[in-house]
């Protein structure tokens, strides 16, 4: 288990000054990044070894977003691998010791020449310490795509989106989702990455309400999917 603390800042931070979905993901992804920093299995050495995390799936839930100044702690643990699946749960506390944000998440382990999964190797499954998972855990997975989805924004993937992968950051996907659907008023979000965009790509978001919430379907010129988002 590893956590990390911080305040919210005013950049991450709406105009009303609650702190955004984007930044919440940030965090999310960040604290998983800086644990594997720390046990010396991060960036280095997974370019040494030319594999990379793929993030597939984000389960999220809020509680009470923070605002501006607040203290926040975001703790992350590993519960489960699976050959070269590993899947991973957050919480997100106030300077209470409250949990205000939870989630749930699976990632897959690639090697980066053959543009295929890879088996986790035995130093990652020694540093890394599994613990039980989440008793909440109930992850919306295999999310199709919608028909009905009608097109609410279109953008190119510009360099200043690209993460270490040279793929379009998890987080820009969130925040062109909560763009098309015109509003950040839900609780939870919930993503499955189909494939990664990548730079000068064009993103295609097709918004349909569903039950519960929206669902933005982002998609390439042909229509082929990078990413589904369920708002709810």
């Amino acid at each position: 288990m590893y956590t990390f603390k911080s305040r919210v800042r005013f950049s991450e931070c709406d105009s009303s000054g609650v702190m955004t979905w984007v930044a919440l993901i940030n965090y999310l992804q960040d604290c998983c990044t800086m644990q594997a920093e720390d046990l010396d299995i991060g960036i280095d050495y997974l370019k040494e070894n030319n594999m990379g995390w793929f993030l597939t799936n984000w389960d999220v839930s809020v509680i009470k977003m923070p605002c501006i100044g607040e203290e926040i702690s975001i703790t992350t643990w590993p519960y489960k691998f699976a050959g070269f699946i590993g899947f991973r749960n957050f919480e997100v506390k106030n300077s209470a010791d409250e949990v205000i944000a939870y989630a749930d998440s699976i990632w897959i382990l690639m090697n980066l020449d053959k543009q295929a999964p890879t088996r986790l190797p035995d130093v990652m499954q020694e540093k890394y310490t599994k613990e039980p998972a989440l008793a909440t855990n109930d992850m919306i997975r295999k999310l199709k795509a919608n028909e009905a989805g009608e097109l609410a924004l279109e953008f190119v993937v510009d360099k200043m989106y690209l993460d270490t992968n040279f793929h379009m950051n998890n987080s820009y996907y969130v925040q062109g989702a909560i763009e098309a659907a015109g509003n950040e008023s839900f609780h939870r979000l919930a993503v499955e990455y189909k494939k990664s965009a990548q730079y000068q790509d064009v993103v295609r978001c097709m918004v349909a309400d569903i039950e519960g919430g929206r669902q933005v379907d982002m998609v390439d010129a042909a229509g082929e999917a990078y990413a589904v988002v369920q708002l709810l």
